[in-house]
């Protein structure tokens, strides 16, 4: 027999032990939890048809669990009738007793607003799962699933003690509770789930949590005898639960329900069942988004809501309440060892048993059992996600989690989780709006256009750069970091050490939107810049966001505001605008190759003899200087005009990289290397270049050795000033 057999055969057999006690112990939580719940809807004056509701709850319970394990993709899902959709079942049943009080027709009119509820709710959620709408869970904050399940762990415990003991665990019964008959009620409940806490921390077996089941079950029936008291006397006293064993008078949606029912009070309670509706989809997505955290897996939103509307829509027209996936039970499931589906199946069939038959067996579990696996639980969620939670949360989202529970303990779930929302966003708006809404700021000393200009010129920027303030931004932009831009800005104005500001310019390209709040904050920058006498300039504006600024009116010639495509350009333009500005370009006209070189440091007495290896060149606007491709063994010295170089794509795109005033040099990379042309140049006007051929650089270093070096420091010093201006701007980025 080969290794693998073996293993599936020693595996199997304990799997299928864990599934059968998982359906075992989750059967009889849904029978409680049916019995409890249906206490919630028929009250009061339908408090005699108390039997029907158990039957109702009891095929919410088993519709739910087989329909869910059948068809589920995370087979540790367990549905199951829920708390917080029956309270609100039980708020429209009540206010149609209290306005149709002593009509022959309410218990029609009740149960078909149940069922009404029920398919309408299934109905919206199947349908919102239809169309892909799930991912709304995403979008819960994490510090409210930790809330939210910290809040779980609350009302189990809280809830606990009412199967326990005859008063609920709220401040008003705390006296009550305190009483010598009532403690000896719960005080097994409680040492048994206390049992419970810890040994399934002290023993990771799959077997402590059904062998602690088992031991405490026995352990109780011992202590009665050892105490001398009788099943009867243990029962009138409340140690058993009470149930009626007539629970199989369902009435299912009939016909005649829709003839006898009060219509007109059921469509009065349409804001309740709209709300309702609502409050079961949030629910199950939180209650989803908790078992994907709990058990560290990612559901299919969209799928399970199909799922959960269909067990609704069913469950509705069988005669059922409200239902959708239980956190508490599928986590029980878990510690059992459940893994499957079989767990959910025999769930379902054992509640199917107590319905047809009754549930008079029910008499001889004791509440302190049932009560204490319900305590179990909530020690176990508090412990998770309040006693360990400030390891899983920072401090602000811990508190969070803390506010939740304590608003869920003392207003009520959706109170809680509202509340939790709204600190969960408070806290997001507050952490976002200290975060660095810029990518770099630099100065344009720091950061150049991709316009290479003379030697004299480029020395003329690296002085009058700094009154070029470049700032890109990111991120969404709203009224929390509008304000960062402005002190910002306003610094850079009061700092009296550099140069007076004259260009400021806003870069876009990283900015994913902005709010209304957002454009009232460059409405003040608009103000600072007719103040203060900068020019502003948007650059890389996404149209949606240009229209959120239209109000600003961008005027072309504008000397306060202005919107430009891209950050290249607005740079090139500040430069230009600079250097006319201050009369360089009359001061100093380097329209000769002699001046441009010796700008850039090269011995003036050696160029008479540097024009014997080179060849003047003419090209009109568009020729062709340099082709990608080709053979690079041609340096350009460009002494008048302008050319730009460009980059093909495959797909026949050309890509503008940079562009080249006089006084330049282009095609020495590729020169030195020896290797094809990478990018295109090609002359944007009227342009005279002097070609150096490799030929004629070969014969330079044969003839002239001492122009050859000259040459070469002079194609060093280009390099090295393109590299200085590089690392300028690479150290300006990194400030940020």
């Amino acid at each position: 027999m080969s290794t693998v057999m073996k293993q599936a055969e020693a595996i199997y057999p304990q799997q299928l032990l864990q599934e059968f006690l998982t359906g075992l112990i989750i059967g009889f939580l849904e029978i409680v939890l049916a019995l409890s719940l249906a206490s919630l809807v028929f009250n009061g004056e339908i408090k005699s048809y108390l039997a029907m509701g158990v039957g109702i709850a009891l095929v919410t319970a088993i519709v739910h669990t087989i329909v869910v394990a059948l068809f589920t993709r995370s087979p540790r899902f367990i549905s199951s009738i829920q708390d917080n959709s029956t309270v609100l079942i039980g708020i429209i049943t009540g206010s149609i007793v209290a306005t149709n009080s002593g009509q022959d027709n309410l218990l029609a009119t009740v149960l078909l607003a149940i069922f009404t509820a029920t398919i309408v709710t299934g109905l919206f959620i199947f349908l919102i799962g239809r169309f892909k709408l799930g991912h709304l869970a995403r979008f819960v904050p994490y510090p409210v699933i930790g809330g939210f399940l910290g809040g779980t762990g609350w009302l189990l415990f809280q809830g606990s003690f009412s199967i326990m003991s005859d008063y609920a665990l709220v401040p008003s019964n705390l006296s009550m509770l305190m009483q010598m008959n009532q403690v000896m009620l719960w005080l097994p409940g409680v040492i048994f789930a206390v049992a419970m806490f810890f040994a399934v921390r002290q023993f990771s077996h799959f077997l402590t949590l059904p062998f602690t089941f088992i031991v405490g079950f026995i352990a109780f029936y011992i202590g009665l005898s050892i105490f001398g008291i009788s099943f009867s006397a243990a029962s009138e006293v409340g140690y058993f639960m009470q149930v009626e064993a007539n629970t199989q008078a369902l009435p299912g949606l009939r016909p005649n329900l829709f003839l006898q029912a009060d219509w007109t009070a059921i469509i009065g309670q349409s804001g309740n069942i709209a709300a309702l509706a609502i409050v079961t989809f949030l629910a199950t997505l939180l209650n989803i988004s908790g078992l994907e955290l709990a058990f560290n897996e990612d559901a299919d939103l969209n799928y399970e809501l199909q799922t959960v509307g269909s067990a609704n829509l069913v469950s509705g027209f069988l005669g059922g309440m409200i239902g959708y996936h239980a956190a508490s039970i599928s986590l029980l499931g878990h510690r059992i060892g459940g893994k499957g589906r079989l767990g959910g199946i025999l769930a379902a069939l054992i509640c199917g048993v107590v319905l047809i038959v009754g549930a008079p067996f029910m008499r001889f579990v004791p509440s302190a059992f049932l009560g204490g696996i319900i305590l179990f639980l909530g020690l176990d969620f508090l412990n998770d996600w309040l006693i360990q939670g400030h390891k899983k949360f920072s401090t602000g989202d811990f508190i969070i989690v803390l506010l939740i529970v304590i608003t869920i303990a003392f207003a009520g779930f959706l109170i809680g989780v509202g509340l939790g929302l709204i600190l969960a966003i408070m806290l997001f708006v507050y952490n976002y709006s200290r975060t660095d809404i810029f990518q770099f700021v630099m100065s344009g000393a720091e950061l150049s256009s991709n316009v290479e200009r003379s030697a004299h010129h480029e020395q003329a920027l690296n002085e009058l750069g700094e009154q070029i303030h470049v700032m890109e931004l990111r991120g969404f932009i709203f009224f929390g970091t509008v304000n960062h831009i402005l002190e910002a800005l306003r610094k850079r104005i009061s700092d009296t050490d550099i140069a007076p500001l004259r260009y400021c310019i806003l870069d876009f390209k990283r900015v994913t939107g902005l709010d209304s709040s957002a454009v009232l904050g460059f409405q003040k920058l608009q103000s600072l810049a007719i103040a203060e006498e900068f020019t502003l300039i948007f650059t890389e504006v996404h149209p949606d966001i240009s229209r959120e600024l239209s109000y600003m009116n961008f005027e072309e010639d504008d000397k306060q505001l202005r919107l430009m495509t891209t950050l290249d350009k607005a740079l090139g333009w500040c430069e230009d605008t600079l250097i006319a500005e201050h009369g360089i370009t009359v001061a100093h006209v380097a329209s000769t190759l002699k001046i441009q070189l010796q700008d850039w440091g090269f011995d003036g007495s050696l160029v008479k003899s540097l024009n014997d290896y080179i060849e003047k060149r003419t090209f009109d606007a568009g020729d062709v200087l340099i082709a990608q491709g080709d053979d690079a063994n041609t340096i350009y010295f460009i002494e008048i005009g302008q050319v730009s170089i460009f980059i093909e794509e495959d797909h026949g795109e050309s890509i503008p990289i940079r562009t080249l005033q006089m006084g330049t040099v282009v095609g020495e990379i590729g020169f030195y290397h020896n290797h094809q042309r990478t990018a295109s140049v090609i002359a944007d006007t009227v342009t005279i270049a002097y070609a150096l051929s490799r030929e004629n650089f070969e014969k330079m270093k044969q003839e002239n050795p001492q122009l050859s070096i000259a040459v070469n420091e002079l194609l060093v010093r280009i390099v090295s000033d393109r590299l200085n201006r590089l690392n300028k701007t690479l150290i300006g980025m990194s400030r940020v």
